[in-house]
């Protein structure tokens, strides 16, 4: 089976995340898409900041530029900061595999990495950088892996999947359990339906499941992906009223209208452009994303 690189959620520590063994449990079958844990979200409007601790200055370039891809969809800041004192979120560049901490999660940090990148280095294409980056920085806003999300409809060969991931990234079962079987509970986390195309979401063969589910790589943030965020961030914060298009499951999401403010009224106009730029089967290149390879659109 081919392997790709893919990160790891790193959790607070224990007694700085008591709530951690509560947010985890098994739920029936379903499929289910981008989830946030809640408790670990930051404050509307909030300014994140943030400190680069290595890296090329083309590397570090490109992880700024597409760390605020996110800031286009939501109502977050990001503040690149001299002062490591000053910092929230503090990246290093340390080879071997790539993490985030998830969220507030950071603030439990109070001195040592929140994020690392460990296979970036000036010979990486820009596709990759892209990828790896707007998954880490989802994590710093509190989101976490689609196929954990507490409905999934994945019913993974769990003795393959232990196997697969010692193989490929040297994980032990407690980094596999962590990373990939486990479920957030219903109540811990916003969620949307399931979408293949998002950037938070792990790529895995079929081979690692019981039912043929699989996903491919995915490079650029999904029209789903920008509606959720603004959603979990948004502009406009009044009572919360669900959407027209949001169905039963989605109703637990909490939905503002907005429509009186511009942001929210050039969402549309975003994911619709973004809709016209994403990869196809032949490759190509996002009117302003970096150039995307060719893959296999099957599911």
């Amino acid at each position: 089976m081919e392997s790709y690189k893919i990160c790891t959620l790193v959790p607070a520590p224990p007694e700085n995340d008591q709530s951690f063994s509560s947010q985890v449990e098994d739920w029936p079958e379903d499929r289910l898409h981008l989830g946030i844990v809640k408790s670990k979200t930051w404050p509307i409007g909030y300014t994140l900041k943030i400190k680069l601790m290595g890296g090329s200055d083309r590397i570090r370039q490109k992880v700024e530029e597409y760390a605020r891809e996110w800031t286009k969809h939501a109502n977050i800041r990001m503040a690149f900061v001299d002062n490591v004192a000053d910092a929230e979120i503090r990246v290093t560049f340390k080879k071997g595999g790539s993490w985030s901490m998830a969220g507030k999660d950071c603030l439990t940090q109070k001195t040592g990495p929140t994020m690392n990148f460990g296979w970036f280095d000036d010979s990486t294409p820009d596709y990759e950088l892209a990828r790896t980056v707007y998954h880490e920085f989802g994590h710093a806003l509190g989101c976490v892996h689609e196929h954990q999300n507490p409905i999934n409809g994945i019913r993974w060969d769990e003795q393959k999947v232990y196997e697969y991931y010692a193989q490929s990234m040297g994980w032990d079962p407690n980094t596999v359990e962590r990373n990939i079987l486990i479920k957030y509970s219903r109540d811990a986390t916003q969620f949307t339906n399931f979408d293949r195309n998002s950037i938070m979401l792990y790529h895995f063969p079929k081979e690692l499941t019981l039912n043929g589910h699989f996903v491919h790589p995915n490079y650029v943030l999904s029209p789903t992906d920008i509606d959720f965020i603004s959603r979990v961030y948004p502009w406009t914060i009044s009572m919360p009223t669900p959407s027209p298009s949001i169905g039963r499951r989605q109703s637990r999401v909490s939905a503002w209208q907005g429509t009186n403010n511009p942001a929210q009224l050039r969402r549309s106009q975003r994911i619709a452009h973004l809709k016209a730029g994403k990869p196809t089967a032949q490759g190509g290149k996002s009117k302003n994303g970096p150039y995307l390879p060719s893959y296999d659109t099957g599911y």
